[in-house]
């Protein structure tokens, strides 16, 4: 079974080490994308959250359409990796 996977960009972090990890997981038929539009987010199968050793920075880096989507993410599905 096909998944869209979503690695969030906040604009922080090293996402392109991030997606290729992610990459080398999934599946051929996995999606990788790394995108910081609510949009996305919100359609993905799974979201990855990443940096969250910094979790105060990060947030505060988020702005807040894509902070609100996040939450929103979080809130509908209990999946999620950081």
């Amino acid at each position: 079974m096909s998944q869209s996977i979503v690695i969030i960009d906040y604009g922080m972090g090293n996402l392109h080490s991030v997606a290729k990890a992610v990459e080398y997981v999934a599946t051929h038929n996995d999606q990788v994308l790394v995108s910081g539009n609510p949009q996305q987010i919100m359609a993905a199968d799974r979201v990855i959250f990443p940096g969250q050793g910094a979790a105060r920075d990060c947030m505060g880096a988020i702005n807040p359409e894509l902070r609100n989507a996040l939450k929103s993410k979080c809130q509908r599905q209990t999946t999620e990796l950081s």
